[in-house]
């Protein structure tokens, strides 16, 4: 396949090649490419190591029951910019969900996000973790200014959160959340900002649909 004349379909009309727009943001221009077998052409805005790291996960997690799709080509282009970042993968037919979910949909989608999490832990240990953010980095990097605080070195990622959702207005989502600090695998993970954002806690499938 010439991932190059399927890039440029985006910009080149090709009647060989029809280009539908799926989805057009400020960080991220996804669109659908029909050749023999649809594609979806991604452009998103990050580094060479961010999108390497993405393509190498995508393509472990992958399966034949294909609940996630694999990268089959990336690049990184100026021209593109601010989306200097170009993925190619492979199309995965669904439906948007613009309704509450059936008994019979919402266990397909706990089983799917089941599935993706049995598949993040089995390969977390095998993927370089230099490349990823650390829980710590993420919430401390992204929190609010009138939430910023700075933390000492002894602080777990297990306090930053305690201390975000103190913050939070009582709900159902602050209730699972505190519910999964109190898990003693949770907590065996995730005791130092070491640990890193591909390795969660193995939750079991009530676990899952209780969150």
């Amino acid at each position: 396949m010439n991932y190059s004349k399927v890039i440029k379909a985006v910009f080149n009309p090709d009647p060989k090649m029809p280009c539908t727009e799926l989805h057009k943001g400020l960080g991220t221009e996804v669109y659908r490419i029909d050749t023999s077998t649809p594609l979806v052409v991604r452009f998103a805005h990050s580094d060479e190591d961010h999108f390497k790291f993405q393509a190498e996960l995508m393509e472990a997690i992958a399966a034949n029951d294909e609940i996630t799709p694999r990268i089959l080509y990336w690049e990184m282009n100026k021209t593109t910019k601010p989306l200097n970042g170009i993925q190619v993968q492979n199309y995965l037919d669904g439906v948007q969900l613009d309704h509450y979910p059936s008994y019979e949909e919402s266990k397909a989608i706990v089983k799917s996000v089941y599935t993706i999490h049995r598949r993040l832990c089995d390969v977390s240990a095998k993927l370089r973790p230099d490349t990823c953010s650390t829980f710590y980095d993420i919430l401390t990097q992204s929190s609010s200014h009138s939430w910023s605080y700075t933390w000492p070195a002894s602080a777990t990622v297990d306090d930053v959160i305690k201390s975000y959702f103190s913050k939070i207005d009582d709900c159902s989502i602050k209730e699972a959340a505190n519910n999964l600090l109190q898990y003693e695998r949770y907590n065996e993970l995730f005791l130092s900002e070491q640990q890193y954002l591909v390795h969660f806690d193995i939750w079991s499938k009530n676990s899952t649909y209780s969150l």
